[in-house]
C-alpha cells in the first residue's frame, strides 16, 4: 500500500515539477513490483489489489504518457503484471463481502482496462458498477434517501466504498459516458447523506439487508461518525462544480477537511488534483449596538479592558481593567474590575482588586500584572485570566527580559480573586535557545472541552535581543495552578520585534492565529492547535495588504462566520498614534486567510484616541461582546478628557 502511493506520490510530483528524480523513483517502484511480483494471496488479497492496484496505474499513467524515460519492455513487463497477476485476483469480485470490497475492485478494473487498452476489462467493471450481484453495485450500495449498506456497520467504511465508486465515475467520464449521473445522481445523495450524518445532523434510516443476507442492519452507526476521510473533493467537483448541484453538506465538510490529508487507502492529495478554487463562504451579517461605558478617572486611565461572561441565571459580566498613569507609557499600576448582571446596560463602581495591586519585590522592583484577558474556564468553573508582568527598577525603569507569563483566578461564588501565579515554561525552546521574557499578555486563548488550554505565547531567544518568537502553549489547568505540557510550531520574524501579542481560536475544526509585528499584522492556521503553516501577511481578497500594523489583531466567531477585529491604516486616520482606530471588523475567508472587504464595518468609531487595545468575550455561537479602553488621551483634539471603556455588542444577523 505504502509503494503504490508512493508510486503515485513521485509521478505527481514529476510531472508538476519536472523534476527527473522523482520520475526515476516512480519508475524504480513500477519496475520492481513488474519484475518480482508473481502473487497475492490470502482473504483480503481481492481488497489489497482493489486499493493499490489504481495507485500502481494512476503513477504508470503519468509515467507513460510523459517523457519520464520509462523504456518499453519495462512498460510491457509492468502491462503484464496488471493482466496476469492483478486482474485475475479481483476478476469475479467478492459478491457476499461489505460493498467497499467489490468497489475498490471496480475502480482497479477500470483502469487497468484503460492502461492495458483492453475494453473487455474495462467493461467488466462499468458492468458490475451499474449491474453487479453483490454490494458494491451502485443500486446494491446506495438507495434512493443515500443510504448506504454498510451505514450500519460505520462511517469510515461506508465513505471508502462511496471513494472508490466516485473514482470509477470519474475513470469512466473520462472515457466519455457518465456514471455520476444514474440512478438521478445517486452518488451524489449518497455523499451528502454521509457528509450530513458526519457533520452531527439526523438522517432516515430503514433497515438495510445485504444482498445475501450476510449483512443486516437496523439502526445507523456513530462509529467512525464525523471521521476525516478524504473522499470528497472528488464528488463535490463533479456535481456542485461541474453539474451546479447543491452540495451543501460536503461543502460543509471540505471547510474542515481541506486540504483533505493524503491517504493509502484512497487517491492521495485529492484536495491538490480536485479542487478548482476556494470554497464560497457564506455572508455572515452584524447587528453592532453600542452598550453602557466607562470613564476613567481624573488620575487614571482604564486600559486593557477585557470582559468574561460567568454563566447561570443571571450571567455575571466582570470586566478587568489596568489603573494606567496619563502621563507617559507603560504607567502600569492596579487592576481594577468592574461587574454587570444586565448585560452591560449598567456597571458597578469599578473596584480595587487586592490581590492583583503592583507590589513591590524584595529586590527592589516593582512588578504590576497586567496585558490581562480574564475568561470563564467552564471545566473549573472559575474564570482564569492570563497576562503578563510589568517590571519596574526601582519603581521606574521597565526591565523587558523579566516578564512572565501571569495568572490568577476569581471564584465566582465568593468573588475573590486569588494571587498573581506564573506559569513555568521550559529552560529552552524546539531550537535550543533559552526562553526569555514569556508572557501572554494581550492573547486571546481556546479553552478545550477537556479543560486543557491552548495558550499563545511570545518569548525572547536569548536576552540579549528584544525579538520575539509567538508559540501556542498546550497548558493543563485544574481550577488553580497552569502547568505547561508542550507546544508546537515556533513562529519569528528576524526583522524588528519580531511577532508577538499572538490571539487563536477555533472555528469548524481548525485553529486560526492572528500575529503583531512592527511592520505589518500576520495570520496562520493549523489542525491541532499548536503547530501551525508558515504564516502570511494579512491581506484584503483583492489582494492588497490589510495595512494593520504594530497593533493587536483578535478574533469573533458568531453565525457560523470567522470575523478578524483590528485596526487599520487608510482610513482617513493619519492622525491617530499609529493608526489605532477606528476599531474595524471584517469576515475573514477561513480558506484564503483574507478579509472580505466588502463586509469590513466599524465596531467603535474614531474618536481622537486609540483603539488598538482591545478583546473579545464569546456569549454564545451568535454572539460577542467587544471591550475596549480608549488610549493616550494625553495626544490630540482631547488632551486631558477622561478616556472611555467602550462596550459593544456584536450579534450575528438571523
Amino acid at each position: 500500500m505504502d509503494d503504490s502511493a508512493a508510486a503515485y506520490t513521485h509521478a505527481l510530483h514529476w510531472s508538476m515539477s519536472g523534476e527527473s528524480a522523482h520520475a526515476d523513483k516512480s519508475i524504480e517502484i513500477l519496475n520492481d513490483y513488474a519484475h518480482t511480483l508473481k502473487s497475492i494471496e490470502g482473504h483480503d488479497a481481492r481488497l489489497l489489489v482493489g486499493i493499490t492496484g489504481i495507485h500502481f496505474v494512476n503513477a504508470a499513467e503519468l509515467i507513460a504518457h510523459g517523457e519520464a524515460g520509462w523504456g518499453s519492455d519495462d512498460r510491457e513487463r509492468f502491462g503484464r503484471m496488471l493482466r496476469e497477476v492483478l486482474y485475475p485476483v479481483i476478476e469475479d469480485f467478492y459478491p457476499t463481502a461489505n460493498g467497499n470490497w467489490d468497489a475498490s475492485m471496480i475502480q482497479t478494473m477500470m483502469a487497468i482496462g484503460v492502461f492495458l487498452d483492453d475494453r473487455a476489462i474495462y467493461q467488466r467493471g462499468v458492468d458490475y458498477f451499474l449491474n453487479g450481484r453483490g454490494n458494491g453495485c451502485l443500486l446494491n450500495y446506495v438507495k434512493p434517501s443515500g443510504q448506504c449498506q454498510e451505514s450500519g456497520r460505520d462511517q469510515h467504511h461506508t465513505l471508502m466504498g462511496l471513494g472508490y465508486l466516485a473514482s470509477a465515475a470519474e475513470i469512466a467520464r473520462n472515457q466519455g459516458l457518465d456514471l455520476y449521473g444514474e440512478a438521478g445522481n445517486r452518488l451524489a445523495a449518497a455523499f451528502e447523506y454521509c457528509a450530513k450524518y458526519g457533520l452531527g445532523h439526523e438522517v432516515p434510516f430503514e433497515r438495510f439487508v445485504s444482498v445475501d443476507g450476510r449483512y443486516d442492519h437496523d439502526s445507523i452507526s456513530e462509529v467512525g461518525r464525523g471521521w476525516s476521510v478524504p473522499v470528497f473533493e472528488l464528488p463535490y467537483r463533479h456535481y456542485h462544480l461541474r453539474m451546479k448541484i447543491p452540495m451543501p453538506f460536503s461543502e460543509q465538510t471540505l471547510r474542515k477537511l481541506r486540504p483533505e490529508k493524503p491517504s493509502v487507502d484512497h487517491k492521495p492529495w485529492s484536495t491538490l488534483m480536485c479542487a478548482q478554487g476556494v470554497l464560497p463562504v457564506k455572508s455572515v451579517s452584524l447587528e453592532v449596538e453600542a452598550l453602557a461605558s466607562i470613564k476613567g478617572t481624573d488620575r487614571w486611565d482604564w486600559w486593557q479592558a477585557r470582559t468574561a461572561r460567568v454563566p447561570g441565571e443571571k450571567p455575571l459580566w466582570v470586566t478587568t481593567m489596568s489603573e494606567t498613569g496619563k502621563k507617559v507609557s507603560h504607567d502600569f499600576h492596579d487592576i481594577y474590575q468592574t461587574l454587570s448582571r444586565d448585560e452591560g446596560r449598567t456597571w458597578s463602581k469599578p473596584v480595587i482588586i487586592p490581590s492583583l495591586r503592583r507590589a513591590r519585590q524584595d529586590d527592589g522592583f516593582e512588578v504590576a500584572i497586567g496585558d490581562l484577558w480574564p475568561t470563564w474556564h467552564a471545566k473549573s468553573g472559575v474564570v482564569l485570566t492570563t497576562g503578563k508582568t510589568f517590571n519596574f527598577e526601582g519603581g521606574k525603569r521597565e526591565i523587558f527580559t523579566r516578564e512572565k507569563v501571569s495568572y490568577a483566578t476569581m471564584n465566582p461564588k465568593s468573588g475573590k480573586w486569588g494571587a498573581m501565579k506564573f506559569l513555568a515554561m521550559p529552560e529552552k525552546d524546539h531550537s535550543g535557545e533559552v526562553i526569555v521574557a514569556a508572557n501572554a499578555g494581550n492573547n486571546q486563548r481556546v479553552d478545550l472541552p477537556n479543560g486543557d488550554i491552548l495558550l499563545p505565547v511570545r518569548y525572547q531567544r536569548g536576552a540579549a535581543r528584544r525579538n520575539y518568537t509567538s508559540v501556542v502553549v498546550r497548558c493543563g489547568f485544574d481550577g488553580e495552578t497552569l502547568t505547561y505540557r508542550e507546544h508546537g510550531s515556533e513562529l519569528n520574524i528576524p526583522r524588528d520585534r519580531g511577532l508577538y501579542e499572538p490571539s487563536l481560536t477555533e472555528f469548524e475544526g481548525k485553529y486560526y492565529l492572528t500575529l503583531r509585528s512592527d511592520h505589518s499584522a500576520f495570520v496562520t492556521k493549523g489542525g491541532d492547535g499548536i503547530n501551525f503553516e508558515p504564516i502570511r501577511e494579512w491581506k484584503f481578497d483583492d489582494g492588497t495588504l490589510l495595512g494593520s500594523y504594530n497593533t493587536q489583531q483578535h478574533w469573533i466567531t458568531a453565525g457560523g462566520g470567522l470575523f478578524l477585529v483590528y485596526t487599520r491604516k487608510g482610513a482617513d486616520n493619519d492622525h491617530v498614534f499609529r493608526h489605532r482606530a477606528p476599531l474595524f471588523i471584517g469576515q475573514v475567508h477561513p480558506e484564503t486567510l483574507q478579509v472580505i472587504r466588502a463586509t469590513e464595518r466599524v465596531l467603535i468609531p474614531e474618536n481622537h484616541a486609540t483603539l488598538g487595545n482591545s478583546g473579545v468575550c464569546r456569549l454564545n455561537d451568535n454572539e460577542s461582546i467587544v471591550t475596549c479602553g480608549e488610549g493616550l488621551m494625553r495626544l490630540g483634539k482631547r488632551k486631558g478628557e477622561l478616556n472611555i471603556v467602550h462596550f459593544v455588542k456584536v450579534t450575528a444577523g438571523k
